[in-house]
This record gives C-alpha cells, structure tokens and sequence, in this order.
C-alpha cells in the first residue's frame, strides 16, 4: 500500500514538475531534464521517507535547487524548488499533492494566477512563492481566489512577496488563524525607478488581517493598499515586526 501511495506521488509530483519547467525543459542537458531522468527511475521503495537535495550551480553563478521530502506513509510533505529552472505556471495538477505541507517554489519565472485546485492542499503550514512573476498576464481578479485562502487553515508562514499581484487580497485571508508571518512585499528597486510599477496590490487591507491573533509579522512594504486610517495602524502596530505600505 505504502509502495502504490509512493509511486503515484512520484508520478504526480513529475507531472506538476514538468509544467513548472515550461521552456527550461526544452534546453539541451538541462538541469530540469537531468532531475527527471534521475527521479524518474526511483524505485517506490526508495522514495518512501526519502529526503534529499538534488542541486547544480547555474551559468550565471546562482543555485538551481530541489528539495523533496516523503513522509513514511509515501505521502510527499515538502516541495522545495528555487531557481531560473522554474519557467511555467503553477499547474491544477499540485491539488493532487493533497499532503504537502511545504511549499516553496521561489527566484524563478514562474508566472499566471494561483490555481484554484491549491484549495486541496490544506494540510499545508509554509508558503513560499516569492520572487517569481505570479499574476502577470491575467485579470486581477483571477489572480488568487479567495477559496484558496479559506482552505489553509493550517498556515503558519506565507510569502508571496516581490510578485506582480495586482488585485485586491481575499478577505478569506482572515480565516488563517494560525498564521504568524505575512509578507506581501512588492519589488523595492522597481518601484523607486518605475514608480508604482513594482507596488503589489490594491484596495482596502481585508479586515480579517487585523483579526489574526498569532501574526508577529507583516510586510506590507512596497504595496498599493489604500492608506490605513489612524486606528487600523494603532490595531496592526501590536504586531511586533510591522511594515507598513509603500
């Protein structure tokens, strides 16, 4: 049982990783196309409880790096994939990794909307998408649906910083009860060149923000929240490591 649990995550996992690649997979000795080749051939055994670290220095000096963890029961736990190997957008398959609970997938390219399938991961309590292009090319309000936010319950960390959201954060957000730390950052240097080009977001801060009793971080620096009246900074000012917009 445990080795048929292990094999379709193995081959779930391969089918949201190519779609994560996009382009990079068609470079020749990639190191997307060398991840594969190597994981592709783990027999379910050896990924039961398996994690490890699959890394390789790119050309221009920065780290491509994969992080994967599988719990005893041949459930993937953690997903950490950092670099430019990242080129495509987050596909509906990841709703298939029902057991992760850490996710990072940061400093690539990747781009489009959240898909509305992460509401299946609610077992997840670390988010990290920071650094990528998330929310270029789409509508602002198909950027991240507020379902997705209602279903991580278990949220304790959440970056989506130093993206290209647009549009307004869900209200849902206020149902992250156990959320500690929030970083909604946009792009600093951007925005001091190009104006409010690298400014993340809109409209008014859900009122749920203010509700969260274990959050001790929020970063809201660099973003285009409508400005906080005096007593919504008093109330977010209790928060012990506050950044407040733009």
């Amino acid at each position: 049982m445990r080795e048929a649990t292990a094999l379709g995550q193995q081959q779930k996992f391969l089918e949201v990783f190519r779609s994560l690649c996009g382009k990079s997979l068609e470079e020749e000795n990639s190191f997307s196309q060398e991840f594969i080749a190597m994981f592709s051939e783990l027999p379910p055994s050896d990924i039961i409880s398996l994690c490890g670290e699959y890394s390789q220095d790119s050309e221009n000096g920065e780290e491509n790096s994969i992080s994967l963890h599988f719990d005893k029961d041949g459930y993937l736990v953690l997903m950490r994939l950092h670099g430019a190997f990242l080129q495509g957008e987050i596909p509906p398959s990841i709703g298939g990794l029902t057991g992760l609970k850490n996710l990072e997938l940061f400093h690539g390219e990747l781009s489009g909307p959240l898909p509305q399938s992460m509401k299946h991961l609610p077992n997840l309590t670390h988010v990290d998408l920071s650094d990528n292009i998330l929310g270029q090319g789409c509508a602002k309000h198909n950027e991240i649906n507020s379902e997705i936010f209602a279903a991580w319950k278990k949220l304790r960390f959440l970056n989506l910083s130093e993206n290209y959201f647009r549009g307004h954060l869900p209200q849902t957000i206020g149902e992250m009860e156990k959320l500690e730390e929030l970083y909604l950052s946009g792009w600093a240097s951007r925005s001091e060149e190009e104006g409010d080009f690298g400014l993340q977001f809109s409209g008014q801060l859900p009122e749920g923000i203010f509700n969260l009793s274990k959050l001790v971080t929020l970063d809201l620096k660099h973003t285009n929240f409508d400005p906080l009246s005096e007593a919504g900074l008093e109330r977010l000012k209790l928060i012990t490591q506050f950044y407040p917009p733009k």
